[in-house]
């Protein structure tokens, strides 16, 4: 009751019945930049991820469909694992804006490497960290934002970033397409998640209570 309460009554939010507090908000304009370099990110990895494994290894397609089961696994593991740790921390902006750089180096790591086992290892942290971004992302997008202006940022933030969801595929597939490989794409992407963390760094969503340990 006490969490909730505090929610209630914090005075930084974008509040009001005006659709157009959303609109005219930088903080909701950065993150909508900060939610298009995820989803390039994500989609671009998930989609070339089989062609990618295949570019650097000679196994069959059953084994590359085994083989990339472990980044999704890892993953899995480590969106938990951030989303506790930010709940329990009340802290949005360094868990999102740490995962983004983390995972910009990490696809650089990858673009650069021509070995199926650091490539692979470097790919996984890069998917555990981009899509790690989820979870602070939209619990610090919330915070800021109540009422109608909560609705329209939010479709705002969709709308604009899910665009991302293009962008990734296409500028890896036109690149590998160009006979450059995967290497331009993923350093185009990894680029995009850079400024994403520079971004993230900026906003300053207000600052949760944290989660106590029941234990």
């Amino acid at each position: 009751m006490a969490t909730l309460e505090q929610e209630h009554v914090q005075q930084s939010k974008i509040t009001g019945s005006d659709a157009w507090a959303a609109f005219v908000s930088w903080r909701i304009w950065l993150l909508t930049v900060v939610f298009f370099g995820l989803t390039t990110s994500g989609y671009g990895i998930v989609l070339w991820l089989p062609n990618f494994i295949h570019s650097l290894s000679t196994a069959s397609n059953l084994r590359i469909g085994v083989i990339s089961v472990i980044p999704y696994v890892a993953t899995a593991i480590a969106m938990v694992l951030v989303g506790m740790h930010s709940d329990k921390t009340g802290e949005r902006r360094w868990h999102l804006a740490g995962s983004a750089v983390i995972a910009a180096a990490a696809l650089t790591a990858a673009a650069q490497t021509h070995s199926i086992v650091p490539a692979l290892a470097a790919v996984t942290v890069g998917m555990m960290a981009t899509f790690s971004m989820l979870g602070p992302f939209w619990a610090a997008t919330t915070s800021l934002m109540s009422g109608t202006a909560a609705a329209v940022g939010i479709a705002l933030i969709n709308s604009v970033g899910n665009l991302g969801g293009f962008f990734g595929p296409y500028i890896i597939g036109v690149k590998r397409s160009s006979g450059g490989g995967f290497r331009g794409g993923m350093l185009i992407i990894a680029g995009f998640l850079a400024l994403a963390g520079l971004l993230a760094s900026v906003v300053q969503p207000p600052r949760e209570p944290s989660v106590p340990d029941p234990l």
